[in-house]
């Protein structure tokens, strides 16, 4: 929900007054899709098909790749890294790795360990890492933060 999205971003300010925070956008439209199970229509030519409301989300890997071309290009940090699976990042941590010689660990997410982009694993990384439940239950929020603002509470729903 938009309102534990703002709660958390809020929460990420708290711990570094340099942070940026990049969004995508969403982008919904209607598509006709087959239906599942595939079924064919009458006329045997055509699989039946439904009428879905589809949103992605748009720009954020795009956004997050051209920024570390840019960072590497400025050379303003000891290094990076890039918590992701998500094998669209190859061409620009090939770029930033080799080109610009920039120091680059790999983050993956819990659930993606196993199933790790080996493409990703194939660049020029300084490390490759995972993050254990154990890391991510000590690295949560404290239940009571403050800002500029005042005082706020972790939503229920982070537990």
């Amino acid at each position: 929900k938009l309102s534990r999205q703002k709660n958390y971003f809020r929460a990420q300010n708290t711990q570094s007054p340099v942070l940026q925070i990049h969004l995508g956008t969403f982008r919904s439209d209607r598509r006709a899709l087959p239906r599942s199970p595939l079924t064919l229509n009458e006329e045997g030519a055509d699989y039946l098909r439904v009428e879905v409301l589809k949103v992605e989300e748009k720009g954020s890997d795009v956004h997050l790749a051209s920024r570390l071309v840019a960072d590497a290009a400025k050379a303003t940090y000891d290094f990076q890294i890039v918590v992701s699976n998500d094998s669209d990042l190859v061409p620009a941590i090939s770029i930033a790795a080799t080109e610009f010689s920039s120091r680059i660990d790999l983050v993956l997410p819990l659930q993606e360990v196993r199933r790790g982009s080996n493409n990703l694993r194939k660049q020029k990384l300084n490390g490759v890492h995972s993050i254990s439940s154990e890391m991510l239950k000590e690295s949560q929020f404290p239940d009571e933060l403050i800002d500029s603002n005042g005082h706020f509470h972790k939503p229920s729903k982070w537990t």
